[in-house]
C-alpha cells in the first residue's frame, strides 16, 4: 500500500527550529528554482494529468486512530519522477500543496509553504539518487537492471521525508530524534516494499497504453484507499469497544476510576521505554486497558467494592478474574494475542503468582502491565485505603522488585518518573501523565 501520512507539529519552542524552518523552505524553493530549466521539453498535458491526479488521491486521506491520516499518493510520486522527470515531479507536488493545503484545507500560509516546499525538496533528491544509481527518467523500465535505481529512489524518498519530520518535531517539542522516528515510522517501513513497485507498475501502464494507462491505474489507487479506510475505521471500533469494556468496570467501583485508562497509558510509556517494538508498545497499551475485564464476572462484583481486607476464600475468587479476562478475549480474534497477557499479569518473579509461573515463562507485556498495575493501584484511593505517596509507591516497588516485579520494568518506570512523563497529582491523588508521552500524531513533512 503506497502511503503518505500527514500531521500539524506544535508551535516552536526551542531556538534551533526557525533555523531548520528556514533551511528546509529555503532549500527546496532554491532546489525547485535551479530546477526549472529542466523542464524544456516536458509534456504539459501530461504535467496537467499527473497535477489533477495527485490532487484527487491527497484530497481523500484516511484518519489513523492515534492521529494524522494517510493517502495514496506516493505511488504517484515515484512513476511521475520515471515518467515526467524529477524538476516536474517536484513542481507538481510543489502546486498541489499549495493548491490542497492553503486553497482548500486553509492551513496556515508558513505550514503549507513548508509542506510545498519539503515534498519538493524530496522528490528532487530521490530522481536525482534515480539517476545517479542508473535510472533514465522518460525511458522504457528495463529490469533488472533498473531494480537499483528503483530501491535508491524509494529508499531515499522514505529516509528524506521522515527525517524532515522526525526533526521538526524534535526542535518543536524538545524531544529526542530517534524515539519520535521509532514511533511515527519504525511500523511504516514495509509500506516501502510496497509503494515503489506500484509505483514501477504505473510506469508500465503508460508506456504500455499511454495517458489512458494512468487514468486507469488511478482507480485501483482508490480502491485500495477505500479497503484501508474500511481496515482503519475496524481497527477504531475495536479500540472504542475495548475503551467501552473497560469503562463497565470502572461503573460498578467509582473508586478505581479510570484506572484501566491509566494502567493502558503507563504500559505504553512503560514498553516503549524499554525499547520494545511499536507492534508490542500497542498490544501493551491495549492490554493494559483490558487487564480487568474478567471483573465484570457477575463472581467478582461484590469482591471490588468490599471496604475491608479479602478472606483466604474470596482471594481465591477474585484471582480467577485473570482467567476470566483471558477466556474472554481468547474468544475475540482481535484481542486473542492479548490473553496470555491478561492471564499471566499477576505472575511473580518469585514463581507465587496466581499460576505459579516461573519468570521466564511470563509474557513480557504481562510484566509491563503488572508494574503499571500496581503503581496505579498503590497511588490512587481506594475504598479500603488511601493512596500512597509517590516517593511511598516507588519505594514500595523497588522493595519488592526481583521477587514479584521484574526489575527492568521497575527501572524503566523509575525513569519516567524521573522526566516527568508519569506523575502524580497530590492534591486529588489522581495519576496523570504529559500529554507529550502519548503516542503523537504521525506525520508525513507536514507542519
Amino acid at each position: 500500500m503506497a502511503m503518505r501520512v500527514r500531521a500539524i507539529a506544535n508551535h516552536a519552542s526551542f531556538p534551533w527550529f526557525p533555523l531548520y524552518y528556514l533551511l528546509i523552505v529555503g532549500g527546496g524553493i532554491l532546489l525547485l528554482g535551479w530546477n526549472i530549466p529542466n523542464l524544456s521539453g516536458v509534456s504539459w498535458t501530461l504535467v496537467l494529468v499527473w497535477l489533477a491526479m495527485v490532487l484527487s488521491t491527497d484530497a481523500a486521506p484516511v484518519s489513523l486512530p492515534d492521529g494524522g491520516f494517510i493517502t495514496i499518493s506516493s505511488t504517484l510520486d515515484y512513476a511521475g519522477i520515471m515518467i515526467l522527470g524529477p524538476a516536474a515531479m517536484a513542481l507538481i507536488e510543489f502546486v498541489a500543496t499549495v493548491l490542497l493545503q492553503g486553497g482548500v484545507q486553509r492551513r496556515p500560509k508558513h505550514r503549507v509553504l513548508f509542506n510545498a516546499a519539503a515534498f519538493a525538496g524530496t522528490v528532487l533528491i530521490a530522481g536525482w539518487v534515480f539517476r545517479a544509481l542508473g535510472g533514465v527518467p522518460g525511458q522504457p523500465l528495463a529490469f533488472p537492471g533498473v531494480l537499483l535505481p528503483l530501491l535508491g529512489m524509494g529508499v531515499t524518498y522514505y529516509l528524506l521525508n521522515t527525517a524532515v519530520v522526525t526533526l521538526i518535531i524534535s526542535l518543536s517539542e524538545g524531544r529526542k530524534p530517534w524515539r519520535v522516528w521509532q514511533v511515527n515510522y519504525l511500523w511504516t517501513l514495509f509500506h516501502l516494499s510496497a509503494s515503489v513497485p506500484l509505483g514501477a507498475a504505473l510506469v508500465v501502464a503508460h508506456q504500455s497504453v499511454g495517458l489512458w494507462g494512468c487514468l486507469l491505474f488511478v482507480v485501483p489507487l482508490l480502491l485500495a484507499r477505500y479497503t484501508l479506510k474500511l481496515y482503519m475505521d475496524t481497527k477504531r471500533d475495536l479500540l472504542d469497544f475495548a475503551g467501552v469494556l473497560a469503562g463497565v468496570i470502572d461503573e460498578f467501583d467509582p473508586y478505581t476510576c479510570q484506572h484501566s485508562k491509566r494502567v493502558s497509558r503507563d504500559a505504553a510509556l512503560l514498553a516503549r521505554e524499554m525499547g520494545m517494538s511499536e507492534r508490542a508498545v500497542e498490544q501493551a497499551k491495549t492490554s493494559g486497558l483490558l487487564h480487568d475485564i474478567g471483573k465484570i464476572s457477575v463472581s467478582q462484583r461484590d469482591l471490588i467494592v468490599k471496604a475491608g481486607p479479602l478472606t483466604p476464600e474470596e482471594r481465591l475468587r477474585i484471582s480467577l478474574h485473570a482467567d476470566i479476562g483471558a477466556d474472554i478475549l481468547g474468544r475475540v480474534r482481535a484481542f486473542h494475542k492479548l490473553a496470555p497477557v491478561v492471564r499471566y499479569h499477576h505472575e511473580r518473579m518469585d514463581g507465587h503468582g496466581y499460576h505459579d509461573l516461573p519468570p521466564e515463562d511470563i509474557p513480557k507485556i504481562a510484566k509491563v502491565v503488572m508494574v503499571a498495575d500496581a503503581f496505579d493501584a498503590m497511588t490512587s484511593d481506594r475504598v479500603y485505603r488511601k493512596a500512597m505517596s509517590l516517593e511511598d509507591a516507588l519505594e514500595e516497588l523497588d522493595r519488592h522488585s526481583g521477587t514479584q516485579f521484574d526489575p527492568s520494568v521497575v527501572v524503566a518506570l523509575n525513569r519516567l518518573v524521573v522526566r516527568g512523563e508519569i506523575k502524580i497529582d497530590e492534591e486529588s491523588q489522581h495519576h496523570v501523565s504529559d500529554e507529550v508521552s502519548e503516542k503523537p500524531s504521525l506525520v508525513n513533512a507536514g507542519l
